[in-house]
C-alpha cells in the first residue's frame, strides 16, 4: 500500500515545506521504546507464574503501553464456570482481550494435564474459558504468555497461526502489542513502518546536528528539520535501490572533507529548485501544493487526540483528512506531469529517478 505520508513528504521537499513532524513521531516513539528496552531488561530473568503474573501485565500496560492506571483497565482472576473452579488470568474488557499467563518454563506449544484430567496447550485452555464467556464478552483475541513470549491469537482467525512478540525483541517490536489498548488497531503483525522509522532517524539526526547550533531561533530549527527529512530520502532512497547503486548517496557524502560537506549538500539540495525538463512546478503549481498540504495540516488538528496510526489506518481514517491527502496527491502529479492512470508504485519510482538526476547534476 502506498505510504500517504511519504508522498506528502515530497511535497514538502517542492515547497520547502513539511507537512508533519517526523521529530514530534520520533519524541514520542524514543521514549517508549525506552520504556520497552527497561521493562525488557526487569523481567528478562523473572517468571514465576503466581507471584509475578500481574505484575507483569500492570508494568507492561503502564509503562510500555500508556495506560495511566492499569489495575482498572485489566481485570485478574475472572472466574469463569466450568465443571470445576476456574478462573481467567487476565481480561481486557475494553478491547476483548484474554489473557492466559503461564510460568517461563512453560513450553506454549505443549499440552499439559488440567485439574479436571484434561490435556490441553496453553491456548486450548483459554479457548474452553472463552467459550463459556456470555457472548457479549468472547473475546476478540485470546494471548497466552510465559513472560519470555506472548503468542497473539486472533479469534477471527481461529485457526491461523499466532503471532509472537518476544520480550528480547520488546523495544523494536512493542507496537505490536497496541491492540491491548486500542480498539480500533489490528496491525499486530511485523511489517515495516516507514513514518515510524523516518521518525527515529530523523530524531537521531535532529539530536547530532542541533549541537552546532548556538542560540538557534525559530527559522533556523524549521531548516534544520527539513533539512533531517530530505537526508532521510536519500538514505531510504538507496535502500529501496532507486538511485543508481545501494551507496549513491553515501558515496557522494565521502566525497566531501567535513569542512565542505555543508556546501556540498546544499548544492544537492538546490537541485531541487532548478528546472528539471518540463516537471519542474511552476510558482503557481508550488502554490497549490503548498495550499493542499496546509489542508492536510488543518485536517490532522481536528484530531488532536488521534495519534498518527489512527489516523492514517485505512479503515478509520477521517473522510476530511482522506480528501485533503488526494487533492494533494492530484497537485503533486500535476506539477511532475504524472499521468492519472499511474501506479502508486511507478509514482515512487518517478520522484526517485528525479532526486537521483537531481543528485548526480549536483555533483
Amino acid at each position: 500500500m502506498f505510504d500517504r505520508k511519504l508522498f506528502s513528504c515530497f511535497s514538502s521537499i517542492v515547497v520547502n515545506k513539511t507537512p508533519f513532524s517526523c521529530y514530534n513521531v520520533y519524541m514520542a516513539t524514543a521514549e517508549q521504546t525506552k520504556n520497552a528496552k527497561d521493562f525488557s531488561e526487569y523481567w528478562k530473568d523473572k517468571g514465576a507464574e503466581k507471584q509475578e503474573a500481574q505484575r507483569y501485565w500492570i508494568g507492561l500496560l503502564q509503562e510500555v503501553l500508556g495506560i495511566e492506571n492499569p489495575s482498572r483497565y485489566i481485570e485478574f482472576e475472572k472466574p469463569v464456570k466450568l465443571s470445576h473452579a476456574s478462573f481467567i488470568d487476565g481480561f481486557i474488557n475494553s478491547t476483548k482481550v484474554l489473557i492466559e499467563q503461564k510460568g517461563s518454563k512453560v513450553d506454549l506449544t505443549k499440552a499439559y494435564p488440567q485439574s479436571d484430567g484434561a490435556i490441553l496447550t496453553p491456548y486450548q485452555q483459554a479457548k474452553r474459558y472463552a467459550d463459556e464467556l456470555p457472548y457479549d464478552l468472547r473475546p476478540r483475541w485470546i494471548v497466552v504468555s510465559n513472560f519470555k513470549e506472548i503468542h497473539i491469537h486472533d479469534m477471527n482467525n481461529p485457526h491461523t497461526e499466532p503471532e509472537i512478540v518476544k520480550l528480547g525483541n520488546l523495544e523494536k517490536e512493542y507496537y505490536r502489542l497496541q491492540f491491548l489498548v486500542d480498539i480500533k488497531n489490528e496491525k499486530i503483525r511485523r511489517e515495516e513502518e516507514i513514518s515510524l522509522q523516518a521518525g527515529i532517524l530523523v530524531g537521531k539526526l535532529y539530536d547530532a546536528l542541533i549541537k552546532e547550533y548556538i542560540n538557534p531561533d525559530e527559522k533556523s530549527l524549521r531548516s534544520l528539520n527539513i533539512l533531517c527529512v530530505r537526508l532521510v530520502f536519500c538514505l531510504y532512497a538507496e535502500d529501496a535501490g532507486f538511485f543508481e547503486s545501494r551507496t549513491c548517496f553515501e558515496d557522494y557524502v565521502k566525497s566531501f572533507n567535513l569542512p565542505d560537506l555543508r556546501e556540498g549538500l546544499i548544492k544537492l539540495f538546490k537541485g531541487l529548485d532548478t528546472k528539471l525538463e518540463n516537471r519542474n512546478p511552476t510558482d503557481e503549481q508550488k502554490a497549490k501544493i503548498e495550499k493542499t498540504a496546509q489542508a492536510i495540516l488543518d485536517a490532522r488538528a481536528k484530531y488532536p487526540e488521534s495519534s498518527l496510526a489512527d489516523l492514517y489506518d485505512e479503515t478509520f481514517m477521517p473522510s476530511e483528512l482522506r480528501k485533503a491527502h488526494q487533492s494533494n496527491d492530484r497537485a503533486v502529479m500535476e506539477a511532475y506531469g504524472f499521468a492519472k492512470d499511474m501506479t502508486e508504485t511507478e509514482i515512487v519510482a518517478e520522484l526517485f529517478k528525479i532526486y537521483e538526476k537531481l543528485t548526480k547534476e549536483s555533483k
